[in-house]
């Protein structure tokens, strides 16, 4: 079984435990720096219900709730199965869509063997990225980029 499938029957059992039901589904990749747990169609019963009664601002509060103490579990989980050390870890939620996504980034140690701060295309790419975020927002203060080895 691959290092992703582990971490993905993991996670998925892990929120099946806590939250009464579990995801249909669970995609795990990781491109370093990076990692990303993506689940689909989940929604437990309890939750069901509070969004049955518009009350969408519970689930989300409950579910921060629950991440709180699973995250250090994953964490721990993934740095069993793959060695890479998370330093920091995000997630959010589409209620509508029953999805999730978890992004994880690893820790230096582990980037600097992966990665490479100049290369070919980074002006171009550094300036796509600008680009796109004036578009949605505002241009950001600082990029910062790299290419996988």
């Amino acid at each position: 079984m691959s290092q992703e499938n582990k971490i993905a029957s993991y996670v998925g059992r892990l929120i099946r435990d806590h939250f009464g039901k579990g995801p249909k589904a669970i995609y795990v990749t990781f491109s370093h720096p990076y990692f990303s747990i993506y689940v689909e169609d989940f929604l437990g019963p309890m939750e069901k219900v509070l969004l049955g009664e518009n009350d969408e601002m519970s689930v989300q509060h409950l579910r921060e709730r629950v991440l709180a103490t699973l995250i250090p579990e994953i964490k721990t989980y993934v740095y069993a199965v793959t060695d890479l050390e998370i330093k920091e870890f995000y997630y959010d939620w589409n209620l509508a869509n029953k999805t999730g996504i978890f992004m994880g980034i690893i820790s230096e140690k582990d980037e600097d063997e992966h990665l490479v701060d100049e290369y070919k295309e980074k002006e171009a790419i550094e300036q796509e990225m600008i680009s796109v975020s004036m578009e949605a927002q505002k241009a950001p203060e600082k990029i910062h980029s790299n290419k996988v080895k």
